[in-house]
């Protein structure tokens, strides 16, 4: 009996390991999201070697994710900033090589990204700049066909005008100006305005809220509107709160809001509680309470637990419950708290539940176990389990071990010990040796 016994368990595991995979899935799907969020804003506030860490770790750890070829150019873009910073000229190149490659393993390996394209432009710029440091194995990419290169006298033009801006702003501006607001090619007006991003000519912020409100290419318009999110003074924010008043467009709303976030202030804080609370379109609202989580501002908490408390979406309680988890204070953490314990929309207590399970420490695990204690619903104790399982500390297992002798119902007691098996630890070891052996 013993053989057929020992098949039985082996299958159980086996349907409990697939009754979790596409809840562990869409857990590092949600994950991936979060820190290429946060390494698209560590890029925008230029922290190129953060960035960097952070999107090899995407790299690293969410490959199955879909943020592969993204991740893969950002990360040769902050690599080639990051050289920049660099000291040791011989530690520029590596880097610049290092950064080169992961172009390369993004124009091999996605052909049919929209990043392709991009990626050539900058390995072209990267590999011209290796060249003239005296690494003539790096000219193979600059001796391609004239498609290839997409047009050699635009490339020519641009490092000319980066380079007459560095030599003499006042010259080279209302060139770079004249460009922007005539030039036919959106590319070379994209690349005029990433020069001009950093002047501080008092007439860029006009030429910047006319762009973003005018200019016909979309990408073009959206890098304005990021521009004057990096400006700190009454000026930039002022523009940004017109181009809001006077767009309908989703896309449009979610990088002024993203530019709000950047410029941190008071008044723009305020401005995404209002667009938070306000704006028409759902798309907006969630980004405005996305990057209201990552403030440190009481108001905005408070603010946040207001929308909560007065709205009936499932998509906004959802964003609120991810931002309360990413705010990480005592106030927001208790509001997570409560939902978990009070809400009266199941489905809310336990998307909670789960946030709080992705704490870390031992006062999770006793929050978690007095959830568990005091709940009869099984589905609430079945995500209670899934956010102990993954912990594996001793308080964890040790809470899991005493959940598990309590608990009557079959299944649950199942997936606990599913989770116990994987801790390889010594206690849950003795506690399947006694189930074994009754």
């Amino acid at each position: 009996m013993k053989p057929i016994r020992l098949i039985s368990l082996g299958l159980v595991l086996s349907l409990i390991l697939c009754g979790f995979l596409s809840a562990q899935e869409k857990k590092e799907s949600e994950q991936a999201t979060e820190m290429y969020k946060k390494a698209r804003q560590l890029i925008y506030q230029k922290e190129w070697q953060n960035a960097v860490e952070m999107l090899n770790k995407i790299l690293r750890d969410y490959k199955e994710t879909g943020y592969t070829a993204d991740s893969l150019y950002w990360l040769g873009y902050s690599m080639d900033k990051y050289a920049d910073s660099l000291e040791s000229l011989e530690a520029q190149l590596e880097t610049k090589k290092e950064a080169l490659e992961k172009l390369n393993s993004l124009i091999d390996r996605f052909a049919d990204s929209s990043w392709v394209k991009d990626a050539k432009y900058l390995r072209l710029e990267i590999a011209e700049e290796l060249a003239k440091k005296g690494l003539s194995e790096y000219r193979m990419y600059l001796n391609g066909s004239i498609k290839e290169k997409e047009d050699e006298e635009l490339e020519l033009k641009l490092v000319a005008l980066n380079a007459l801006m560095n030599m003499d702003e006042e010259k080279a501006f209302p060139i770079l100006e004249k460009i922007l607001k005539e030039d036919k090619n959106a590319k070379l007006r994209e690349r005029a305005l990433l020069i001009l991003g950093q002047s501080k000519n008092p007439k860029i912020i006009p030429l910047l809220l006319s762009t973003a409100t005018n200019d016909p290419d979309n990408r073009v318009r959206e890098m304005a509107i990021l521009w004057l999110g990096q400006r700190k003074g009454e000026e930039g924010l002022n523009a940004l709160f017109k181009i809001y008043e006077s767009s309908t467009d989703s896309r449009v709303k979610q990088r002024l809001v993203l530019a709000l976030a950047q410029n941190g202030s008071e008044k723009a804080v305020s401005k995404l509680v209002e667009i938070a609370k306000t704006d028409p379109d759902l798309k907006t609202r969630e980004a405005a309470i996305l990057w209201l989580g990552q403030q440190k501002d009481e108001k905005a908490v408070d603010a946040l637990i207001q929308i909560y408390d007065s709205t009936t979406e499932p998509e906004i309680k959802e964003r609120l419950m991810l931002a309360f988890h990413q705010n990480k204070s005592k106030k927001a953490s208790d509001k997570l708290l409560n939902i978990a314990k009070n809400d009266k929309d199941m489905k809310a207590r336990e998307r909670a539940i789960f946030w709080l399970g992705q704490g870390h420490g031992d006062e999770v695990v006793d929050l978690l176990f007095d959830i568990y204690s005091k709940t009869a619903d099984t589905k609430v104790k079945e995500i209670i389990i899934f956010s102990l399982g993954p912990k594996g500390s001793d308080r964890a297992i040790r809470t899991m071990i005493e959940m598990a002798r309590k608990e009557e119902n079959l299944d649950l007691k199942k997936k606990m010990i599913y989770w116990l098996g994987q801790s390889k630890n010594e206690e849950a070891m003795k506690f399947l040796k006694e189930i074994i052996e009754k």
